[in-house]
């Protein structure tokens, strides 16, 4: 399974709520705890997260899960192959990580605010020290040129009905943005090279 998607920074989250709210379903909030894990021998980078997922109509669902992805950006859109399951015991799984030779790389907290259209998974995010963001992602079983084209096409049109900006599109990967130091404050001083 492939994940096609973008994100960009958002200058005024209420505005982009009120119209995302106008047209996508809510379907509620969720609290992403991610924790990665690096194995530098084999250039492995695996995340272990918690989330924490209240419905619209106040059901609450709390999953761990681990991922592994591989990640590749082209035209600021993120195009990931996608492996993920679910555990048990957060603290068994980084007991074996540890074991077998992972080591702690970063953390990152995310509040998300989650609507779906159009079969699109939109989320209205803020990210620990970094800034608030729209994601939009769909999730394809092929990441043929064309399958990608039309996807991006209907990721580009909701951002645009959005009022986002294409020019806010970051294509760095939010790792990236915590290494640096970058935020929605002092974006603009950290420009990136967009194909």
């Amino acid at each position: 399974m492939f994940e096609i998607e973008i994100k960009a920074w958002l200058d005024n989250p209420s505005e982009t709520e009120q119209i995302l709210s106008s047209f996508a379903d809510y379907k509620g909030e969720s609290f992403k705890s991610d924790v990665y894990w690096y194995n530098k021998d084999r250039n492995l980078k695996i995340r272990v997260r918690e989330e924490r997922l209240i419905s619209e109509t106040n059901t609450e669902k709390n999953t761990l899960y681990v991922t592994i992805k591989t990640k590749t950006v082209s035209d600021g859109m993120e195009i990931n192959s996608e492996n993920e399951f679910q555990i048990s015991d957060k603290s068994a799984f980084e007991l074996f990580l540890n074991q077998a030779g992972f080591c702690l790389q970063s953390t990152k907290t995310k509040i998300s605010k989650n609507y779906y259209t159009q079969n699109c998974h939109i989320e209205l995010v803020s990210v620990d020290d970094i800034g608030q963001f729209f994601e939009a992602e769909i999730l394809s079983h092929s990441n043929e040129p064309s399958v990608v084209e039309r996807n991006r096409a209907t990721l580009m049109s909701i951002l645009e009905k959005c009022n986002v900006p294409a020019e806010n599109i970051e294509p760095r990967f939010y790792s990236f943005l915590q290494e640096h130091k970058i935020n929605s404050k002092n974006r603009l001083s950290f420009p990136c090279n967009k194909p």
